[in-house]
């Protein structure tokens, strides 16, 4: 546990504020033909940050939790983002349903949506979705959970901060990636209560995410209006 002198800054942060739109004739084509859905994790975390009153200055507790190797989160999750893409107007298919597992290690989709240096799918992940027609994947990427809290108020939140991804599977180049922020309450438990019984606020609260916020910054992003 590490601890930092730091100015009272707000934690809450802002989130669902979606503006970026995937072009035209991408979206169209979207809701149009079905797509591949995944979810995936750069670091398998959750990053906890606490502001701590001290009357005179406030201080800033951090503290990281590795929880790899206690919840398979992109095999859990992908599945979960592709039942709520219908909400956007597409119709999806888990990644892990159309893809054999063997071909989905770890960190396989981190290289997507780069900026500097797009990356691409691997041939095998590239074979087997244009062998089922998929000619799209819907990336949704989250970089770590994260959890702002402080010692007054009572108050704490789950923060997911990544990206959304429109990767063209047959060119295999991204046409459209976005940062997004979804935040919520975990309805006045302590943050140490998302790690009990098997992560289940985690999970929880983590898919109400998803499943309000997520849907929203991909509805706006593929609106055609």
């Amino acid at each position: 546990m590490s601890k930092v002198l730091a100015p009272f800054v707000a934690l809450f942060m802002l989130a669902g504020c979606a503006g970026e739109r995937v072009p035209a004739q991408t979206a169209a084509t979207l809701k149009r033909e079905p797509v591949a859905a995944a979810f995936c994790m750069n670091l398998r975390r959750i990053h906890y940050q606490e502001l701590v009153y001290k009357v005179l200055y406030n201080e800033t507790v951090t503290h990281d939790s590795v929880f790899d190797g206690l919840w398979d989160v992109d095999s859990e999750l992908s599945p979960f983002w592709a039942k709520q893409l219908p909400q956007a107007g597409l119709q999806a298919r888990s990644i892990n349903a159309l893809v054999p597992s063997s071909e989905l290690p770890p960190g396989w989709c981190q290289t997507l949506g780069g900026e500097a240096e797009p990356g691409t799918l691997s041939a095998p992940i590239q074979k087997a979705l244009l062998e089922q027609q998929i000619n799209y994947l819907v990336l949704l990427r989250a970089w770590q959970f994260s959890v702002s809290s402080y010692s007054f108020g009572g108050y704490s939140q789950l923060n997911i901060q990544g990206e959304l991804i429109v990767h063209n599977v047959r060119s295999n180049r991204k046409e459209f990636s976005e940062h997004v922020s979804m935040a919520g309450s975990i309805g006045g438990h302590s943050p140490r209560e998302l790690e009990a019984n098997d992560l289940a606020l985690l999970k929880q609260t983590a898919r109400e995410l998803i499943a309000t916020q997520g849907v929203k910054w991909l509805r706006s992003a593929v609106e055609t209006n």
